[in-house]
């Protein structure tokens, strides 16, 4: 038989299926203190004499005291259970075989279930440390990468400082002579007191000729190494537009000596003063002339200048060999030299056009080429008039 008392704090009887006990107090039940202690407590004791008058089924009696806790895990009674022990050991068997085939029933389905996730799980954490491992390594090797660019691009920039320093310098010394050379061929050919024969004046011709071409090189590469080692931003400056054309085309002509070519210009009456560089416009023109000329065997290279509303259009045709559809994106690349060249090309820096399109494009203008091969170019450039209405009224 089993029977049940639930005690107060204070060891008084607050409930049992025996209502003889019920309120009152047994503060000497030690097995009763020690749950209150917040432990279980078991006792198997033989029954006095007085009390198996109340157990008729045993003369010995199995209690246990469990504590009950209350939200704040103080103890505010506890249940006592107490049976004979021969149906409690009965009991305690069946239940410890019912947990043991319990338990190895739910080992063998955890096994099944768990074994391979365990696996998958070691798995993926060997990969894990694996991958970290990698990535600590490419980390490494990446900051290594990094130091060495570092490295090389600051080796870089200054090769390239003095790159540009050298050709600064080289272009410098080259073009002041250049200039002395071409002054007195001037002198020679605009003649003396003495008449220079026609053989003579031939050389001073050509020296000429190639002055002039040379020191365009010259300019170009000086030009060149100024825009890239340095912000440059261009005048804004008034000049006589028309005045400078004609320079320019004075010079391209004799860059066009000996070969049967005409360098011919068509400049809109209303072409006068505008506002801008001089020096890089002068530039541009020249580097596009002397381009159409050298690459212009026979035939007419063409100047026209045409004011549109708010630009300057410049247009430069030619009649030479022009150029392959599939060259005409790398025509502005630096250092390009296009297919087919001519027998009478003297080579160039590749520079030029890269150059005048540097130039056009710090003027806030554009430049682009039309060409067929064979048959000729004509190079287009626009370039912004600040103001139009005050170079409308020139």
């Amino acid at each position: 038989m089993t029977r049940i008392k639930i005690w107060n704090p204070e060891a008084t009887v607050l409930w049992s299926d025996e209502t003889r006990l019920i309120g009152q107090r047994f503060p000497e039940n030690d097995e009763l203190q020690e749950a209150l202690t917040g432990r279980v407590a078991i006792e198997i004791k033989s029954l006095t004499r007085t009390e198996n008058v109340y157990e008729p089924h045993g003369a010995r009696l199995a209690e246990i005291y469990v504590p009950i806790f209350s939200s704040t895990g103080a103890v505010i009674g506890v249940v006592e259970i107490y049976k004979t022990p021969a149906r409690l050991f009965a009991t305690i068997r069946r239940g410890t075989l019912l947990i043991w085939s319990i338990s190895l029933a739910g080992g063998g389905v955890l096994f099944l279930i768990l074994l391979p996730l365990v696996r998958e799980v070691y798995g993926r954490q060997v990969c894990e440390e694996v991958l970290v491992e990698q990535a600590e390594r490419l980390e490494q090797d990446v900051a290594a990468r990094t130091r060495d660019l570092r490295g090389a691009h600051t080796r870089l920039l200054e090769a390239d400082r003095v790159k540009s320093q050298f050709l600064a310098s080289i272009s410098h010394e080259l073009r002041t002579p250049l200039n002395s050379i071409l002054g007195f061929t001037k002198v020679l050919l605009r003649g003396t007191d003495r008449e220079l024969s026609e053989q003579q004046g031939g050389f001073v011709r050509a020296i000429e000729k190639s002055g002039t071409y040379l020191l365009q090189v010259v300019t170009t590469v000086l030009e060149a190494s100024r825009l890239q080692s340095a912000k440059v931003a261009p005048a804004a400056e008034a000049f006589d537009l028309q005045a400078l054309a004609a320079e320019c085309l004075d010079s391209a002509r004799v860059l066009a000596t000996g070969k049967p070519l005409t360098v011919e210009a068509a400049i809109a009456p209303d072409v006068r003063t505008i506002h801008g560089d001089p020096a890089m416009v002068r530039q541009i023109l020249m580097s596009l002339l002397s381009n159409a000329i050298r690459f212009t065997p026979q035939g007419r290279v063409l100047l026209d200048v045409r004011l549109e509303p708010g630009w300057v259009h410049f247009r430069l045709e030619d009649s030479g060999v022009g150029i392959r559809p599939e060259d005409v994106p790398r025509v502005f690349e630096p250092f390009v030299r296009l297919e087919p060249a001519i027998e009478t090309d003297e080579g160039g820096s590749g520079l030029g056009l890269s150059v005048t399109k540097t130039l056009v494009e710090l003027h806030g203008g554009r430049i682009w080429v039309e060409s067929r091969q064979h048959v000729g170019s004509t190079f287009h450039v626009t370039l912004p008039r600040p103001d139009p209405a005050a170079d409308a009224s020139r």
